[in-house]
């Protein structure tokens, strides 16, 4: 929620938002304590104020925290990726959160968490799952080298993520919060980036996605100005140019 530079500012992108009329899953940062969480709370009730029910209006959900509970893994650690947060903290903050935008045009928004489905499956974090009305994840079979993950294993590696956590989460509504396919970089275990096998995934794992679930793609743009290794944009450096693949979903089976 916060604009870079600043301490609490409401993030700039919130008037090309409004602007373009573009949903919004809001996110506060949760790794970075208490400290840093009021500040969050402060930016999201500033915008509240600053734009009204034209920035409200576009509001899907808010998400406290992301990928908290997977840095506090043992593999979360050994990546680099703490601090992270627990989840009776993330909880915690859930609620202040909630009581912020309670008589407000954003008190009826969805409250939630996002994290690796891996983290959704722990039962240690039962606490996160039992404070959120909904539950975000993040899938990305192409960083799953532990199992069989060729492009052709891809929908079902996806699939079965998605349904453990379904299975785990006792009925709340599961939103893709974070997934795709590289077009450029590293090959990982057995998945192999191209343009070819991007749009596979696109077809496969999001076309019978969208329209019928919450779902944000990784990622619109992510090779400017240079280009990360590996890539996940839709389109190259260019805003203008079209996107590397069709995304139309035509003549794709959607069920």
């Amino acid at each position: 929620m916060i604009q870079a530079g600043t301490a609490k500012d409401p993030i700039s992108a919130i008037q090309a938002a409004i602007n373009t009329k573009t949903s919004l899953l809001l996110g506060l940062w949760a790794s970075a304590g208490s400290a840093v969480i009021d500040n969050e709370i402060a930016a999201l009730t500033t915008a509240i104020t600053t734009y009204g029910t034209d920035f409200t209006s576009l509001v899907a959900g808010i998400s406290v925290g992301s990928e908290d509970l997977y840095r506090v893994t043992p593999t979360g650690i050994a990546n680099g990726e703490n601090p992270g947060a627990q989840p009776l903290e993330l909880a915690a903050y859930i609620k202040q959160v909630r009581d912020a935008i309670a008589n407000t045009p954003l008190s009826s928004a969805p409250v939630g968490h996002v994290d690796t489905w891996t983290a959704w499956v722990n039962g240690s974090n039962q606490a996160v799952i039992d404070a959120s009305d909904f539950i975000g994840v993040d899938a990305y079979p192409y960083f799953q080298s532990t199992m069989p993950n060729d492009i052709s294993a891809n929908k079902g590696l996806f699939n079965d993520a998605v349904g453990a956590v379904q299975a785990a989460v006792g009925g709340k509504p599961v939103w893709i919060t974070e997934t795709g396919f590289p077009v450029s970089g590293k090959t990982v275990g057995q998945a192999v980036p191209s343009l070819e096998n991007a749009k596979t995934y696109w077809d496969e794992v999001g076309c019978p996605l969208f329209g019928k679930t919450n779902t944000w793609w990784y990622t619109m743009q992510d090779a400017s100005p240079d280009t990360p290794n590996p890539s996940f944009g839709l389109i190259g450096q260019d805003l203008t140019t079209k996107p590397l693949f069709d995304l139309s979903c035509s003549n794709v089976d959607t069920s």
